[in-house]
């Protein structure tokens, strides 16, 4: 097993030396090498299940790349290469206190009135240890399920897997920070306050590392790679990809066509 860094993206990737790529899994560089996985956050000792199929996978990206108008018709049509990985994370729960103050519309001088309140609720966030996978990217693909949950095994895996770059109490100081957000739009749902400050206390936190199943694809497409990637338990897609320039120029035309169409009527009724 080797450990290939990509000098591009940071990704670092544990490879079978028979079936290493010689690109980047994660952004599809070829800038790769040999990395020193020394003083690493090391790889979990648990696995959660892979429930969607590589067949599953590749028709998910088929339904994901074909949802917007904007996509080329040629990148919609591409054959993508996809490829299991696994990624390791973070479950990170606790009992979140949250103290908050807000504004509310109301019947005022001001026109609004100062609230303050406390909230309290058991918690959930999950955090990349990956340094190839983002964590607007895990949000997208969630939701991920650790149960059931099984052992990992460096030496019997079926996929390369990527070693984790994050350490316990670095995550502990990323989920604080995940916890309030997510109290925060709570509690601007849930109150109807805006301008919303809040501060939060953690009490029973707990920590746990998985190995998540994703699948990592890349279409080629103007010259260059466009990543996508898929859930391996759900198969939710997130990525970028291309927009349709004739299209979108289409789409131009047709708006200054309409302005200027309106800008003659408004000056004909005028006269």
């Amino acid at each position: 097993m080797d450990v290939i860094e990509c000098d591009a993206c940071g990704g670092t990737v544990v490879y079978d030396a028979e079936r290493a790529s010689v690109r980047c899994v994660f952004c599809g560089s070829e800038t790769l090498r040999i990395a020193d996985v020394e003083g690493t956050a090391g790889v979990p000792a648990s696995a959660a299940e892979r429930t969607v199929s590589l067949e599953d996978a590749r028709a998910s990206f088929k339904t994901w790349a074909t949802t917007s108008w904007w996509t080329p018709r040629a990148f919609r049509q591409a054959a993508a290469q996809v490829a299991p990985l696994w990624i390791p994370a973070w479950r990170m729960s606790a009992e979140v206190e949250a103290t908050w103050t807000g504004l509310r519309d109301a019947n005022t001088k001001s026109g609004r009135r100062p609230l303050a309140g406390a909230d309290v609720a058991r918690r959930t966030v999950w955090l990349p240890a990956s340094l190839g996978l983002s964590q607007r990217e895990l949000d997208a693909l969630a939701p991920f399920h650790a149960d059931p949950v099984g052992p990992w095994n460096v030496d019997n895996t079926d996929a390369p897997f990527e070693v984790a770059g994050l350490t316990q109490d670095a995550a502990l100081s990323r989920a604080r920070k995940n916890f309030r957000s997510d109290a925060r739009a709570d509690i601007i749902r849930q109150q109807r306050v805006r301008d919303c400050r809040v501060s939060v206390v953690l009490e029973d936190v707990a920590a746990e590392a998985f190995m998540l199943p994703v699948y990592v694809g890349c279409v080629r497409f103007r010259d260059r790679p466009w990543r996508f990637v898929v859930n391996g338990q759900n198969g939710r897609v997130t990525g970028s990809t291309p927009v349709d320039r004739r299209k979108v120029a289409a789409a131009i035309a047709l708006v200054a066509t309409a302005v200027l169409a309106w800008w003659w009527l408004a000056d004909a009724a005028s006269q």
